[in-house]
């Protein structure tokens, strides 16, 4: 297994208020660059990106990403490890592949950031209602590791 690059801690709390460890890391060149291309509104008009790409981006971020369980840092590589190593959430699994997004990207901007949901809520069906949990969720998130950082 290859080592994260730049790796980062984080902690999310997940549907039944359990805190779970990861380690997000920034994406080598050409992984990034096509996640990026893929997922972004911008790169949509630029690169023609395909809205039924949303999940197999969020495998290919999830494969630089370590979770810890029982001590162990396990890596996200298949579908098969993540769904055995992480509880049965969605949305923490989106939480944590939005936060290892905006690791690796200056684009996740409060005027891209309802256009980039909103494209994930259409295809993976999710309510506005949802949405607006979600978002409000990574927000949280996003000052509590802010605050983190400047502790430095």
């Amino acid at each position: 297994m290859s080592k994260l690059l730049k790796e980062k801690e984080i902690k999310v709390m997940d549907l039944d208020d359990n805190e779970i460890t990861f380690f997000i890391s920034r994406f080598p060149i050409m992984d990034g660059m096509q996640i990026v291309k893929n997922l972004m509104p911008s790169a949509k008009d630029l690169w023609g990106a395909d809205n039924g790409v949303a999940l197999q981006e969020v495998l290919h971020i999830l494969r630089f990403v370590d979770v810890v369980k029982d001590g162990e840092r396990i890596r996200l590589e298949t579908e098969s490890i993540i769904q055995n190593s992480l509880p049965p959430d969605a949305e923490l699994v989106i939480k944590v592949a939005f936060l290892a997004y905006e690791y690796n990207t200056n684009f996740f901007k409060t005027e891209n950031l309802y256009r980039t949901l909103n494209k994930i809520r259409g295809f993976l069906g999710l309510s506005n209602t949802k949405i607006s949990t979600l978002l409000s969720d990574l927000l949280s998130q996003t000052i509590k590791l802010v605050g983190k950082d400047s502790k430095k």
